[in-house]
């Protein structure tokens, strides 16, 4: 590992000095190469790639949560949130990931704070802090409070073609909604959208455990361990 983590960093300090097509063809392909390690579940070298070239100007938003996210798998939330907070400054879902970040420390007053903020910030951010502060309110005893948000986020259109992130979130209030509400059509509606998400990106691990979960629980166990095989 640190054999690999000393090339990619000299990757991006020779770039300095190369020609800029050839350098982020090179960047571009130590990025692929860090997604695909995080996607196969080998995160030591997904963080040793992306520690470095997720800094870098050719890396996408997907690059940056995907170092994020091997941290978060590896258990190094330290490292998960300051790579978050440094990625923060470009707006978008980081405040999200923050918060998401703050509930697997414990911290739930924080992690509240910031999916209100979320909430305030309107559009697909709104979608997924709504989901995710549903379900937290739900585990605090705030059934009310939480019944309406979950609502107001499965009333949202998504539309034919939206994220894998999006769709999770939806299938995370309309679980939810099952759950604090002992609804079953909304478990079925819950494992469609999860569906969903998958086909629209099958980087998403955090839905496929969240399928496999649900299966667990409710439904069909050998589907359940066919879907938790996969991620593994």
């Amino acid at each position: 590992m640190r054999r690999l983590g000393v090339a990619t960093a000299t990757i991006a300090v020779i770039c300095g000095a190369a020609l800029p097509l050839a350098c982020q063809q090179t960047q571009a392909q130590g990025l692929d190469a860090g997604r695909e390690a995080l996607r196969t579940g080998d995160y030591d070298r997904a963080i040793a790639i992306l520690s470095t070239l997720a800094r870098t100007p050719s890396a996408t938003e997907a690059d940056r949560f995907a170092l994020v996210q091997a941290y978060r798998e590896t258990g190094h939330y330290e490292e998960a949130e300051q790579a978050a907070t440094v990625f923060a400054d470009r707006g978008g879902m980081w405040q999200v990931t923050l918060a998401e970040l703050a509930v697997m420390r414990g911290d739930l007053d924080q992690a509240d704070s910031l999916f209100r903020g979320g909430l305030e910030a309107g559009g697909r951010v709104a979608l997924r802090s709504g989901a995710q502060l549903g379900r937290l309110l739900l585990t605090r005893g705030r059934r009310a409070e939480a019944g309406r948000i979950l609502i107001n986020v499965v009333r949202s259109d998504l539309g034919p073609s939206s994220e894998s992130g999006d769709l999770a979130a939806m299938a995370l209030a309309l679980e939810g909604l099952g759950t604090g509400w002992g609804e079953p059509d909304r478990f079925r509606e819950a494992l469609r959208m999860y569906d969903r998400a998958i086909a629209a990106d099958s980087f998403n691990l955090d839905a496929q455990v969240a399928l496999g979960t649900l299966f667990l629980a409710k439904y069909n166990r050998p589907d359940a361990r066919t879907t938790f095989e996969a991620v593994v």
